[in-house]
């Protein structure tokens, strides 16, 4: 995607002029109107229309689109070429454009700390106590950032008809159904208002009006262009035609038939009125549908050959060479966006000090501006997730050039409900299953600070909440505090690796830190740790020694997370350096010093993953306990074994995983990606350091089918180890 906005920014700075008279016929020829129909990912059809009529060399003096023809429309009327479009077109990743995820490496650790506790991604909006749901699936706030890149040299124009060629886009009022005619304001909120399809994209306020697609109202907007001062139009009608009982299957299969008759009613309307001189252009796109974004660049070429069908009737508006470079020449593309602003202004309806957002844009007056580094700015703002909308306008006042940033708090409330489920079991008797829900506050102060609780129940029941404060408005430096109740069961296992008993462990742990965020990538933190209980025997012989504990440490925590997915990783990398010194001065029970150091690096060729992983353990300088001790067994973690089936002072332990995605790439709004993988693991717990022996090494192996669903990572699978241990397994959860 970073590539396409590099290309875009680079050809929509060339030099040109930007009157609209450039653009106006002479008085020998007549004023040709190009009208482009909406229906969704059949629009790239619009491309291979234009690509015709500039072989031909017939002009375009006025253009109305509706949905994805105001997207073609739109950024053909401020300069971009049929080739260019079309070019930028097929480099589109459209599952990234029409996804609502921030890329994860823009997002802060706090927010990639929402990835832990396998909580679904889905989350429920809370505003004064109650719950709310977004107003679209997706909130496009990817596709904005596209358009704005397109559309940069038409930045500053607020009057559509001074662009390159004058440009109206067509919406639709949802509270009166009525069409609404977009011609001034924002190029960018208009293309987004006309492409708002009811339920999948969230409305677009403009003018106080709420606007959506405008196919509901009015798909082909030949009255538009007449009103435009078209003399002869050329319309190009995508629609989508009804399918057939039989075809007729599911709830989106009747969603869609009930968009595409109301879409084809005003259509039909539209085209009953063409005359003897207007040109209509329907291209066969055979089963290409609205929603097969993946397929666009195959609807080009079904344009062009619709377009060079009707090349007898277009032949009359064909100009001469020495015509059409003047009309080239008059039509150029807009000019670059400023090098510099003189003021930065800043919209915004949430608790959050306007410092905060401020920091994160990083943008000064006076000092050179940086269009990739603004865009990055406004997708970390919109990371926060506190806005439903974070967008930007370059203004005029004063002969001055200003900024302007509205960021718009989510409407069905900044603060969020999030739910989870975990399941490991290897059907053998060994399973734990867990159900969780956290609320988080955002907001809670103007500085950023926010209250995350958590709910686990299950068979390791547990209850945390934690306040976290930022201390400056860079929100660099933060302090936070926990407290967590938790218990689970534990395994008594003799040196056999037999279970002979199982422990009831029931905790409390409070938890005060400080320290500082390192960009988005990192995090460095010190803290103290405060943890009583008591263990009891579950099942097994009574007289097993049982009791209560307790413990206090000073613990530092190193960690890195640039992994682009917290499931299924491609790129990346995750290490988290720990280290804990027991403080028998509180009455601690374990006394020793402990250090964990562990790593994931990502590497990725086609469909193809590896992700190698190493741990390193170990307790020095006093005593530990029972509930210090590193533990290894299950999936990825000496494949074979149990869950914690071994346990020791110190451990140590490599692999590597390696997967491969073979289902889930066709779709793009419904996309479950499907992983074939195989691990390979070695390590190995010992008691005391000096027992460890690359031969004692013990080598875990599996293979395993995965899946990224809206509950979470899915994986299937089975593992063997040199020690004979064999298993299968269900695992619903991270694995890192």
């Amino acid at each position: 995607m970073m590539r396409i906005l590099v290309c875009l920014a680079v050809l929509l700075a060339a030099p040109a002029t930007t009157a609209s008279s450039d653009a106006t016929p002479t008085a020998e020829r007549p004023r040709i109107g190009l009208v482009l129909s909406g229906g969704g990912a059949r629009g790239a059809a619009h491309i291979g229309v234009l690509k015709v009529l500039e072989r031909h060399r017939i002009p375009v003096d006025v253009i109305a689109g509706t949905s994805f023809g105001a997207i073609i429309g739109g950024l053909y009327a401020t300069g971009l070429s049929a080739g260019e479009l079309e070019e930028q077109l097929l480099a589109v990743d459209w599952e990234f454009a029409l996804s609502d995820t921030v890329p994860r490496r823009l997002r802060s650790l706090r927010r990639k700390d929402d990835d832990d506790n396998f909580l679904v991604k889905f989350k429920l909006g809370v505003n004064d106590g109650e719950i709310g749901l977004p107003p679209g699936v997706i909130l496009n706030e990817h596709f904005r950032v596209l358009l704005r890149e397109y559309a940069r040299g038409g930045a500053t124009v607020t009057d559509f008809d001074e662009l390159p060629i004058p440009f109206r886009a067509v919406a639709a009022d949802i509270e009166t159904g009525e069409p609404v005619v977009l011609g001034e304001g924002s190029l960018v909120q208009s293309i987004l208002a006309s492409m708002a399809v009811p339920g999948l994209f969230p409305p677009v306020k403009l003018d106080g009006r709420l606007l959506v697609d405008g196919g509901i109202a009015n798909n082909v907007p030949i009255d538009i262009a007449r009103a435009m001062g078209a003399d002869i139009l050329i319309v190009v009608d995508i629609s989508s035609q009804p399918k057939p009982q039989a075809e007729i299957e599911s709830f989106l299969d009747v969603v869609s038939q009930m968009v595409t008759i109301m879409t084809l009613r005003t259509a039909e309307q539209q085209m009953a009125t063409l005359g003897p001189r207007d040109v209509a252009i329907r291209p066969d796109l055979k089963d290409i549908s609205t929603a097969d974004f993946k397929r666009t660049p195959e609807a080009i070429p079904f344009g062009e050959a619709a377009a060079e069908a009707e090349l007898q009737s277009l032949a009359a508006l064909s100009l001469n060479e020495t015509a059409w470079a003047a009309y080239q020449a008059g039509r150029g593309q807009m000019s670059p966006t400023p090098t510099e602003v003189d003021f930065v202004r800043l919209d915004n309806d949430s608790a959050l000090d306007n410092r905060v957002i401020l920091e994160l844009l990083d943008v000064h007056p006076g000092r050179p501006l940086d269009p990739e580094r603004l865009e990055e700015g406004i997708i970390k703002v919109y990371g926060l997730d506190y806005f439903e909308s974070v967008d930007y306008e370059l203004v005029r006042e004063g002969g001055r050039t200003g900024l302007e940033v509205t960021a718009r708090e989510r409407s069905w409330g900044p603060d969020y409900l999030r739910f989870g489920l975990a399941i490991q079991d290897n059907f053998e008797g060994d399973a734990t299953y867990n159900a969780a829900i956290s609320y988080t506050d955002l907001g809670i102060n103007s500085r950023g600070g926010e209250w995350r609780s958590f709910l686990q129940v299950g068979d390791d029941p547990q209850v945390f909440t934690e306040i976290y404060q930022p201390v400056d408005y860079g929100q660099q430096w933060f302090v936070l505090g926990n407290v967590t109740a938790r218990s689970l069961n534990a395994p008594l296992i003799d040196p056999d690796r037999n279970i002979i008993a199982e422990f009831r462990l029931k905790a409390a742990e409070f938890f005060l830190a400080g320290g500082r965020n390192l960009g988005n990538w990192g995090r460095l933190a010190f803290g103290a740790a405060y943890e009583v209980g008591d263990v009891s025997v579950r099942i097994g012989n009574p007289a097993i020694p049982t009791g209560s504990f307790e413990e206090a440490d000073l613990i530092a925590v190193f960690q890195i997370d640039t992994l682009d997915n917290a499931d299924f990783p491609r790129t990346g990398l995750a290490t988290n350096i720990f280290y804990r010194n027991g403080l028998p001065i509180l009455g601690s029970d374990a006394t020793d010093d402990q250090v964990q150091i562990e790593l994931f690096k990502a590497w990725s060729w086609g469909a193809n993953t590896l992700l190698g992983s190493a741990e390193f353990g170990t307790g020095f300088n006093g005593r530990a306990t029972a509930q210090s001790l590193f533990e290894l067994g299950g999936f990825v973690s000496l494949s074979g074994f149990s869950r914690g089936e071994l346990t020791g002072r110190h451990v140590t332990q490599a692999g590597a995983i390696y997967y491969r995605q073979i289902g889930g790439r066709g779709g793009v709004l419904l996309n479950i990606p499907i992983y074939m993988g195989a691990t390979v693991e070695a390590g190995n717990v010992w008691q005391d350091l000096d027992d460890f022996a690359v031969d004692e090494l013990i080598v875990g192996s599996s293979l395993f089918l995965g899946a990224e669903t809206a509950i979470g990572p899915i994986y299937v699978g089975g593992g063997v180890n040199t020690e004979g241990a064999t298993s299968f397994f269900l695992f619903l959860g991270q694995f890192f």
